[in-house]
């Protein structure tokens, strides 16, 4: 019998474009300049380095836009990363999360969000009070899902991905939001004049950094098997959630939450036309070819994540369409109408109560009419001149834990390579700059700079899943699996003994960790 897997390394293969905001802007003329089709963005730190000497230009820096200082200045400075953009429209761009290293990358928790959202439908939802009652229902939810120390998806342990070159991966994109007007009217709505018009072409859109389509993350899962024991469980009890018993479950329950969230935005998208033809026509597509494809690749799963998956992807789409009134009512939540003269309400209830400024009339919340469609945004990214990308799909598939490593390696081996000055033929390095590097002090290979030796190792087996720990003063490196361990101790580690002392191993450095390459 095969063990079940207790981790994985998944590839996430981005199938629209892809945006995890850090909270920040980059702002026009501040952050970044512009030129044609791409922007250059400047770090602040960077700038006041490169004239740290010149008082006048640190005094200029303050009163002159960005572009007009560095004509004026001419500091000797490159841009952090450039990006192609397709629309001069912007004047501030909301920026994507970036490693130290300025690496754009994909935090755990966001990935480990949206499982959450396909998860939650698995949960018993029968004992659940009627939502009228929404403070006995929203109380019976938090118990049903768990406590922060026995959250039913608390047994997933989710990676962030190793960060990646910005200058290959990201673009900025331009997201327009479809908007429902009244009496079911599509429409875009326009922030910066904060009003819904009839055109695309009339109003702004978001802009965002976001990875572009095609783009490939790795992450590590790893399903935590000892909160699970049934001991354990009955001791320190954690929500039972379909997909999360074994991890090759987990691809199953995804597909059927992501193919029932595709099939609602496309019969949302088909109420509208050629309005919405591109959307509906991705929502097609991914429908017909995208779940036949993953249905060829064993544990391959569809996913909607991050930024513009908006109330459905992260609370709300797991609550019957009975229970949602009441909780829209609770909550605010979507477009209000006055019962008496039926115009908007704008404003949230005070006291239970609301005020509709048009006839000057007061009702309580019971008697709030809903607008019948909710959500009624959407944020689509454009694909040849018009809105047509729902962001955020993506292609989860199993992958060799040596693309994990791979990744991880270069990520971190690519930091130290540019620390060193090594022989190249790109424009960075002048044939002046490489004939002052004399042959004897040429560095040696990164390879052989991360790769040591341990003597007088201790050996130790974890028996949940196999890891090796060698030990060797305060530094510990680490490998899964028999393959590495020569035969003379696998009576050692692999009896009842678990250890064996005064070892000799070849590890290499991943990140601040190391990892076993060889146990003599």
């Amino acid at each position: 019998m095969i063990p079940d897997q207790t981790n994985q390394t998944w590839e996430i293969i981005l199938l629209t474009p892809l945006h995890v905001g850090d909270g920040h802007f980059l702002v026009r003329d501040r952050d970044y300049t512009t030129t044609k089709n791409r922007l250059s963005v400047y770090f602040i730190d960077s700038i006041i380095d490169s004239v740290a000497d010149n008082p006048k230009a640190i005094n200029d820096l303050a009163h002159l836009k960005l572009e007009a200082f560095m004509q004026h200045h001419q500091p000797d400075l490159q841009p952090e990363y450039t990006l192609p953009v397709s629309s001069n429209n912007h004047q501030e761009i909301r920026r994507f999360l970036k490693n130290a290293y300025g690496e754009p990358y994909l935090a755990g928790s966001t990935f480990k969000g949206a499982i959450r959202t396909a998860l939650r439908n698995t949960l018993n939802h029968a004992g659940l009070p009627p939502a009228s009652n929404y403070r006995a229902f929203s109380q019976q939810v938090k118990k049903l899902e768990g406590q922060p120390h026995d959250d039913f998806i608390r047994p997933l342990n989710v990676s962030d991905s190793p960060g990646i070159n910005p200058r290959h991966s990201l673009r900025v994109e331009e997201v327009k939001i479809f908007n429902v007007q009244t009496n079911n009217r599509p429409g875009w709505k326009d922030f910066s004049k904060k009003t819904t018009l009839n055109r695309f072409e009339d109003v702004n859109g978001i802009f965002v950094e976001a990875l572009k389509p095609e783009t490939s993350l790795h992450i590590r899962v790893e399903l935590n098997a000892f909160l699970q024991k049934p001991p354990v469980n009955a001791l320190w009890p954690i929500p039972k959630a379909k997909g999360l018993s074994r991890i090759e479950n987990l691809a199953g329950v995804i597909n059927d939450h992501s193919r029932k969230t595709a099939e609602k935005e496309r019969d949302f998208f088909a109420d509208y036309g050629q309005v919405c033809a591109g959307a509906l026509k991705f929502y097609n597509d991914l429908l017909q070819n995208g779940f036949k494809l993953v249905e060829t690749i064993p544990g391959a799963f569809l996913l909607r994540m991050a930024w513009s998956s908006g109330w459905k992807g992260m609370t709300g789409d797991w609550i019957k369409n009975g229970d949602m009134e009441p909780i829209r009512k609770e909550n605010n939540l979507g477009k209000n109408f006055c019962p008496r003269c039926r115009k908007q309400i704008q404003g949230p209830a005070r006291k239970g109560n609301f005020f509709c400024r048009s006839c000057k009339s007061n009702f309580a919340s019971s008697e709030l009419e809903l607008s019948p469609i909710f959500p009624k945004t959407r944020r689509l990214a454009m694909k040849d001149g018009s809105p047509s990308l729902p962001m955020g799909w993506v292609l989860v598939k199993p992958s060799q834990s040596a693309f994990w490593e791979k990744a991880v390696r270069s990520s971190y081996t690519d930091k130290i390579a540019e620390t060193i000055p090594m022989e190249t033929d790109t424009p960075e390095h002048s044939p002046a700059d490489k004939a002052d590097i004399a042959p004897q002090e040429k560095p040696t290979t990164v390879t052989e700079t991360l790769r040591e030796t341990w003597d007088n190792v201790h050996l130790v087996r974890t028996p949940q899943n196999n890891t090796i720990i060698a030990t060797s003063g305060n530094r510990k490196a680490t490998v899964t699996g028999k393959e590495l361990v020569p035969d003379k101790l696998h009576k050692l580690l692999f009896g009842k003994k678990k250890s064996a002392s005064g070892q000799k191993v070849d590890v290499e450095a991943v990140g601040n960790a190391y990892k076993i390459i060889k146990i003599h």
